[in-house]
């Protein structure tokens, strides 16, 4: 995501266009959103353009959580629809699905600085979203990558704002001295 200027409307990115569908202009999406349903209601999404949003008009939609295609106006053969393919597509960030407490959104998560015992142990780079719970990818102060599954029973508390993250105290889950 581009860096936003004031003024500018802030975006989520919710999915990115990895393949053509068997239907002429239907491309195939990699959602990166738990509410999939929500875009059954949509009527546009946008696409960063050399640094420009831009609003692509959703023609048709079909599929289901898993497996979700839809169709842009403007863009009804592969040839056409080819521009697109590897693309991420935006919402505004204030059209984005409401979460409950003590929910963020992957973005409020990256790059939050990671504390266990009080000392600085990393920063998160990534979050992988597996079936049976989330895992934070954090990058120690030496390089390496630790791997630390996103349970209440290994986090303190999180704020979004500060951007950090307070491990509990303990040694069960930690693979080092820190």
């Amino acid at each position: 995501m581009n860096r936003i200027e004031p003024g500018q409307t802030e975006f989520l990115v919710v999915a990115q266009v990895v393949a053509f569908s068997s239907e002429p202009g239907f491309l195939k999406l990699k959602l990166f959103t738990d509410f999939s349903e929500d875009f059954f209601q949509r009527k546009v999404l946008f696409l960063d353009f050399f640094g420009k949003m831009k609003e692509l008009k959703i023609e048709k939609i079909k599929g289901d959580s898993k497996n979700l295609s839809l169709k842009f106006a403007g863009f009804s053969s592969r040839e056409d629809a080819r521009i697109l393919l590897g693309k991420s597509l935006f919402i505004p960030l204030a059209d984005a699905h409401k979460l409950d407490e003590n929910q963020y959104f992957i973005h409020d998560l990256i790059g939050s600085d990671v504390y266990k015992n009080g000392v600085f142990f990393g920063s998160v780079k990534d979050v992988y979203t597996l079936p049976s719970n989330d895992v934070y990818v954090i990058i120690k102060e030496n390089g390496e990558e630790y791997l630390l599954p996103a349970l209440k029973k290994f986090i303190e508390n999180f704020s979004a704002e500060e951007k950090k993250l307070i491990l509990k105290s303990g040694e069960e889950f930690y693979d080092d001295e820190n």
